[in-house]
């Protein structure tokens, strides 16, 4: 199966981000994933998402992201988070199918209990992991 559709909920809601690691700007759409937590990871200013019955992740959904970009971010996630295909649902009540990171088994304990805040995020990392990009 050939899917182009990346399922974003952490830092690369970003679009600066995102346009940042794939070279491009992409327009999402609103999106959830079922069954998954999203929690901060210990120590860093990322979040990661982890299998959870009766959780609900809220993020965006891309398309037509193409094998380069998908390398571009696989390379930037690292080996913290695996890409994973996984059903995600639209505002419409329609399910597509996608990839997201998720966090590697081998990283769980890595994970806090607490939410992971975007806006904070923005406020405080982000400007740091542009310059990062862009060195």
């Amino acid at each position: 199966m050939n899917v182009n559709r990346l399922f974003v909920y952490g830092t690369l809601l970003a679009p600066e981000l995102l346009r940042a690691i794939i070279g491009r700007s992409l327009q999402g759409v609103p999106a959830f994933l079922s069954g998954y937590s999203c929690y901060r990871v210990r120590r860093a200013a990322y979040p990661a998402v982890t299998r959870e019955a009766g959780a609900l992740t809220y993020g965006s959904l891309f398309s037509g992201i193409d094998r380069s970009q998908w390398e571009s971010l696989d390379e930037f996630e690292s080996n913290l988070y695996e890409r994973h295909l996984v059903d995600v649902s639209l505002a419409d009540e329609s399910d597509v199918d996608a990839y997201t990171y998720v966090i590697a088994n081998a990283h769980r304990d890595r994970l806090t209990c607490e939410a992971w805040d975007f806006e904070h995020f923005r406020r405080h990392h982000l400007n740091r992991y542009l310059r990062q990009l862009s060195d």
